[in-house]
């Protein structure tokens, strides 16, 4: 593997539009036409964020996903939760951790846009994601 080189802009909150000042900034650090990218997929969802006291570890729980193309209906995924859990060290036995091990819950890499883009973008190439999509295919029964 290579080494990634990250260039990151701040911009406000729910802006969607590239600006001048966006498109310049992305052909300087990107080979990707600028001009091309638009809004391709919507993703709304209700998040809890709960933050140890006593441990230095955050949780958060991403529930009610929806995805939209624009100008298309909104498609619930009803499948249950995305959970991700922020430690400053891997600790397996943390109360968050056997809490959702009780649960039963299962461990699977996954980002919101890939669930999203496995719905409703065809043309999006997830060729990394297939056996993750699979996985979460099968254990909601989809």
């Amino acid at each position: 593997g290579g080494i990634t080189h990250k260039h990151r802009r701040v911009l406000p909150f729910l802006q969607e539009e590239l600006d001048e000042e966006c498109l310049t900034f992305i052909s300087e650090n990107s080979p990707l036409n600028a001009e091309s990218l638009v809004p391709s997929l919507h993703i709304s969802f209700m998040r809890t964020t709960l933050v140890g006291r006593d441990l230095p570890e955050r949780v958060t729980f991403d529930r009610q996903l929806c995805f939209a193309k624009p100008e298309e209906p909104v498609s619930p995924w009803n499948h249950g939760m995305i959970v991700e859990i922020k430690q400053e060290r891997y600790k397996p036995r943390s109360p968050i951790m056997l809490a959702l091990r009780r649960a039963k819950a299962q461990s699977v890499s996954v980002s919101k846009y890939c669930l999203g883009a496995n719905l409703l973008l065809p043309s999006v190439k997830m060729n990394r994601y297939k056996g993750r999509i699979r996985f979460i295919r099968r254990r909601f029964h989809e």
